[in-house]
Order: structure tokens, then C-alpha cells, then sequence
């Protein structure tokens, strides 16, 4: 039987870095750089033993041109095959007794059957950045110096395209006109970077900070390669904590009367989300509180505590019981596996409660008032992935 593929058949030659314009499958699918020749390969071996009836869907949400469509896809992938290592069991889209269909069913080692609804919260900014915006990110890319990356954030609507050399020239002057060592002593020092500029374009406003980069062996980088090293971020407030209740609500009203624990699995899209971005999204902010006199003047030290006011906490009490478990996932992209962190949030009031049934994972569990904090199993190790995945050196 011929092997099935997420990717396509043919020998791959471009070496280019991804585009900021460029899809993220049709980046992977069409670079020869050795790293994402694993991630294909990791990939497809995964895929081969997913449900024969539902590769055609997954393939084709995998394939997509649309970042949010081929990340979900690619979550779902990943948790069936982190799942199927961890259970005796993992069925696709079961259908309950009440017509439902959770992505996923398991059957655990210890416990009782649960399912597995996965879902993506927020989106990076490069998924929703017009394209026009895109491409002169592009430009900034090409503006290449040995000695410094950028830190990117863009505001504003581009109304024209600018020229080229409006874009690379002035950047590249900056550059020249940086001192290299000076900069990278600061930075070696407070973790700062304190070398910015800004390009005004045609109603774009793009703020650039400067980053030293220093390879594996301490010495200046000298291959060409994308300058946009962190970023880009889009100006203004981003509540990635909404995102994510918004996620937990969505499902949680969507699956009412199932007869086992249900797990809401969350990839958060943007970069820098933690665990505390979780505790406001279930339990609520965090808010400064005063204590009051007779006459109501503040006496005393504030505190800090939480506002109830998340998915799982009211005012009126605990809600949206009906989810046992809140699965979070930072910072998972395929090539980037090692450094995704995970945890599993217990809800203290389930009306399905979890015993072990996902006892590999590192677990957040309220059960005794506040939430206790266990390390798990790291992914990489749960998936056998070579440390070194999936291999980048300054040379790949």
C-alpha cells in the first residue's frame, strides 16, 4: 500500500527562509533546509496511523493556505498521536449517545473513558496582518546585516506599497551606524535592548528594536537568514486571557450532558502566554484590594487576590462544570516541541471529575482550594524526539 503524505512528492532545493507573506504549510512544504525535512518526516509518521476514514479532512485543513485552518489541523495531529502513547485507546470523532462528535475519545490505562475537544486560542499576529503588511515585512527581512536581528512592532493600515530602497536603505544605515559590542555588552547585562528606530510608510508605523546575535560558538552570525527575530506584534492591549475563556465558554456550551469527563485541549496561538495567563482566564484577574475603615478610608496593606470572574468562577459561584480538565499548550509549533510548555488544569467542581487518566501530564489541581502545581512528562520525551529537534545549527 502506498505510504500517504501531508506533503508533496518531489526533490526540494529552495533553501530561502519563510517569507512573512508565505503560508506556514507552504513554507514547511517547500523548504530543503534539513530541520523541516524531520519535522515532514516526524510528521507524516504520525499521520500514518491516524484513522484511515478521517486523513482526507485532516489532510486537507493541514494543507490549507490559511495559518489558523493548518494549525488546528497540526494540533489535532499532535494530540492524537500524544494521546495514542498515553492511553490504551484513542478514537476521532466518537458520536454520543446525544448526536455529539468531541474530536476525540480515550480509553486510559487508569480511569474511566474521557473525550478530548481541541481548540486554538487567539492567533498570532502574523496570521491576521494584512498582506500588504506582510510584504513589506518582507522587505525588512532583506535588509540583512551579520551582526543584528530586529525586534518588530507594526501599527496602523498600509494604504500604498513603498519603494524597496524606502524600506532597506534607511534600515540597513541604522544598522551600520550601530556599535556592535557596545550593544551586545548592554544586552549581555540587563536583558535590554536599547537601540530602536522607526520607519513611518504610507500610513504603517513599524518600530524596530535592535538584537545582537552572537551563534552557538559566540562569534557574530555570518549567514543570511530571515532579520525579523522577534515578532511581529501588533500595537495595542492583547488579552490572550479573554481568548482563552472564550475558547473554554465556546465549548463548554457546545457540550452539555455527556456521560463522561470532558477535556478542552487549547493551543494558545500568540508567543508569551504562561500559566498565569490561564489562572485569569478560569479563575479571574488579579486586582488590588484595600481594607476600608468605618469612615471608608483604606487602612492597612492591599493584597493582591482574584477577582472571580473566569470561566470556571463567578461571583455566584463555580460554572461551566461540565469541563473536567482545561489542557493548555504554549508555544507549540512542530519544530519548536521541546520548548512547549503544558499543563493540565483540574476543575476543583467538575461534574465529571479526572482521577489519572492524563497522569503523564504536568497538572494544576484545585481540588483543595487553591490550585497545586505537579510536574508531568515532558512532550518530547512522551513523543521520543532526539533532544537536538529537529536539529537547527547556525549552518541549517
Amino acid at each position: 500500500m502506498t505510504k500517504s503524505s501531508l506533503f508533496s512528492e518531489y526533490t526540494r532545493t529552495d533553501h530561502s527562509p519563510a517569507r512573512e507573506s508565505e503560508a506556514a504549510f507552504d513554507f514547511l512544504d517547500r523548504t530543503s533546509r534539513t530541520p523541516f525535512s524531520n519535522v515532514r518526516r516526524e510528521l507524516d509518521d504520525w499521520f500514518q496511523v491516524y484513522p484511515e476514514d478521517a486523513k482526507s479532512d485532516l489532510r486537507g485543513r493541514f494543507q490549507s493556505d490559511r495559518d489558523s485552518a493548518h494549525f488546528g489541523a497540526f494540533f489535532e495531529l499532535f494530540l492524537h498521536e500524544l494521546l495514542r502513547r498515553r492511553c490504551k485507546a484513542v478514537v476521532v470523532d466518537p458520536r454520543t449517545d446525544r448526536g455529539q462528535t468531541p474530536d476525540f475519545r480515550c480509553i486510559p490505562h487508569v480511569g474511566k473513558e474521557f473525550y478530548v475537544e481541541a481548540t486554538l486560542a487567539g492567533e498570532p499576529s502574523e496570521l491576521t496582518l494584512p498582506k500588504l503588511t506582510r510584504d513589506v515585512l518582507d522587505l525588512v527581512n532583506s535588509a540583512y546585516h551579520p551582526r543584528f536581528r530586529f525586534a518588530v512592532e507594526v501599527r496602523g493600515i498600509l494604504n500604498a506599497m513603498p519603494k524597496k530602497a524606502e524600506v532597506i536603505g534607511p534600515l540597513v544605515s541604522w544598522l551600520d551606524s550601530l556599535n556592535y559590542e557596545e550593544l551586545l555588552a548592554q544586552y549581555r547585562e540587563s536583558g535590554r535592548l536599547v537601540a530602536s528606530t522607526r520607519l513611518q510608510l504610507n500610513g504603517l508605523t513599524i518600530d524596530l528594536d535592535a538584537i545582537p546575535v552572537v551563534n552557538p560558538k559566540g562569534e557574530a552570525e555570518t549567514a543570511a537568514d530571515r532579520m525579523i527575530g522577534m515578532g511581529p506584534t501588533t500595537g495595542g492591549f492583547l488579552n490572550f486571557a479573554r481568548n482563552m475563556r472564550t475558547s473554554i465558554e465556546s465549548k463548554g456550551n457546545r457540550y452539555k450532558g455527556l456521560d463522561a469527563p470532558l477535556v478542552v485541549a487549547v493551543l494558545a496561538m500568540a508567543t508569551g502566554t504562561s500559566d498565569s495567563d490561564v489562572m485569569e482566564a478560569l479563575v479571574g484577574p488579579e486586582a488590588v484590594v484595600f481594607e476600608r475603615s468605618k469612615a471608608g478610608e483604606p487602612v492597612g496593606t492591599p493584597t493582591m487576590r482574584r477577582r472571580l470572574d473566569g470561566a470556571w468562577f463567578s461571583p455566584t459561584g463555580p460554572q461551566y462544570r461540565r469541563i473536567s480538565g482545561f489542557l493548555a499548550f504554549h508555544d507549540l509549533r512542530p519544530w519548536k516541541i521541546h520548548n512547549s510548555k503544558y499543563r493540565l488544569w483540574k476543575h476543583p467542581m467538575a461534574s465529571h471529575q479526572l482521577s489519572g487518566e492524563l497522569s503523564f501530564a504536568p497538572v494544576a489541581d484545585g481540588s483543595t482550594g487553591r490550585f497545586e502545581f505537579a510536574e508531568g512528562e515532558s512532550l518530547g520525551d512522551i513523543l521520543d524526539l532526539p533532544s537536538e529537534w529537529p536539529g537547527f545549527t547556525s549552518a541549517a
